[in-house]
């Protein structure tokens, strides 16, 4: 059986999307979503399939998460809230002192860039890539990729499905930050992508999805 290879943030960390599409497809599913973490975690998953599982995938969907979250491996970050720390945590204070000393925006930006230029010449020239933006922020560099690149941004579905006031995901218990009737839709949809794959721009059929408002995918559209 080939393999559907899933990797990115907490849109694909919980039960839902990635592995009904496995089962629409007929593929043995790799999954890795690392919930609040950095680009850094699912490179580093990556790095680590076998030659054979890589060679044996029918195609990797990529959730790319945005640039500001701190390059590591520690998964404690994934439990800190950048926009209120708690400053009793020694975790919390770290995360509070890299961002006020130590990030810089223009690095970040210009290492994403370079992982996505990886990205086209490792996967997107040899195998079917489909690249979900899981924000807004990673769409005006996607010819760096290659393969399908899909819109709306996965954040935008997410809170008006909800009807979320704010541009902010934390503390959500949805699994994949969706329902469960729409994991189940955007399965479909990425099938449907995938049976009519082209390296191309793409949309996701936004009429199919439980949605309380569009406020925010027409304010982020791409």
């Amino acid at each position: 059986m080939k393999n559907l290879i899933v990797v990115g943030d907490s849109f694909c960390a919980g039960t839902g999307w990635p592995q009904e599409l496995a089962r629409l497809l007929d593929l043995n599913l790799l999954v890795a979503g690392f919930s609040g973490q950095h680009w850094w975690s699912y490179k580093h998953f990556l790095d680590n399939l076998t030659s054979e599982q890589l060679d044996n995938a029918a195609l990797v969907v990529f959730v790319h998460t945005f640039t500001q979250r701190i390059p590591n491996l520690n998964e404690e970050l994934s439990k800190v809230d950048f926009y209120n720390p708690d400053l009793n945590k020694e975790i919390d204070q770290a995360v509070k002192l890299y961002f006020k000393h130590i990030h810089n925006d223009e690095y970040g930006e210009w290492a994403q860039q370079q992982w996505f230029k990886e990205i086209k010449a490792k996967y997107s020239s040899k195998i079917r890539t489909i690249h979900l933006h899981a924000f807004p922020w990673t769409w005006a560099i996607r010819d760096l990729l290659g393969g399908m690149q899909v819109s709306p941004n996965l954040s935008s579905i997410s809170l008006d499905e909800i009807a979320s006031k704010e541009f902010r995901l934390v503390h959500d218990s949805r699994d994949n930050h969706f329902s469960s009737s729409n994991n189940k839709t955007l399965a479909r949809e990425l099938e449907r992508l995938y049976r009519n794959y082209s390296q191309r721009d793409e949309t996701l059929d936004i009429s199919k999805f439980d949605l309380k408002s569009t406020k925010w995918i027409k304010e982020h559209s791409q």
